[in-house]
């Protein structure tokens, strides 16, 4: 079973809140030691996090925007399909 950890300074702190917050916490949960990146698809983020693509793809965004992940895409082939691989982590310092 997969959980994610909602630490109190994500929200007064980074003032996250819905979609967002919990974005975060699952990105922060692979990336938090600085070193180690998010690896994962948006349909594993929306399926984890019970909403549509476009929700978590807008999520996302938004984090990015704020300057609370950063964010890079690349092409996999999986199952023989060509999917995107979203790699998101918590910038340093």
């Amino acid at each position: 079973m997969a959980y994610i950890v909602i630490q109190d300074w994500m929200i007064s702190d980074l003032q996250l809140k819905g979609n967002e917050l919990l974005t975060y916490a699952l990105i922060y949960g692979f990336s938090q030691d600085g070193e180690s990146e998010f690896k994962g698809s948006l349909k594993y983020i929306s399926e984890f996090l019970g909403v549509s693509k476009r929700t978590a793809q807008r999520s996302i965004e938004n984090l990015v925007d704020r300057g609370i992940v950063e964010k890079r895409v690349e092409e996999i082939i999986f199952n023989d399909q060509v999917a995107d691989l979203v790699l998101a982590g918590v910038p340093v310092g």
